[in-house]
């Protein structure tokens, strides 16, 4: 398969092998091409690396939070071994 589909292909570095397949369609139409590879794969001695410092969101959960801590059934009110299931959705 490699020998059938064996192609070169020009880049700025020059020529590169690749897998190339051409599919020649009905007429009028352009062929359909498949490569793989063709990369040059060239180190860049002037590419810049820009490390960004991480963005870090603030959130609001003190409502949330405070009816955790309460330690309340929001639905029948007792304060019997509460679990987190018992606390009303913020969207509610």
């Amino acid at each position: 398969m490699a020998r059938k589909y064996k192609a070169t292909t020009q880049t700025d570095y020059g020529p590169r092998k690749c897998l190339r397949v051409e599919v020649q369609p009905d007429k009028g139409k352009k062929p359909l091409v498949a490569q793989v590879g063709g990369i040059p794969l060239k180190r860049k001695h002037d590419a810049v690396i820009i490390d960004h410092t991480p963005q870090f969101l603030m959130t609001n959960r003190s409502e949330l939070l405070q009816r955790v801590r309460a330690d309340t059934c929001d639905l029948c009110g007792s304060n019997e071994r509460v679990e987190v299931h018992h606390i009303r959705k913020l969207a509610d």
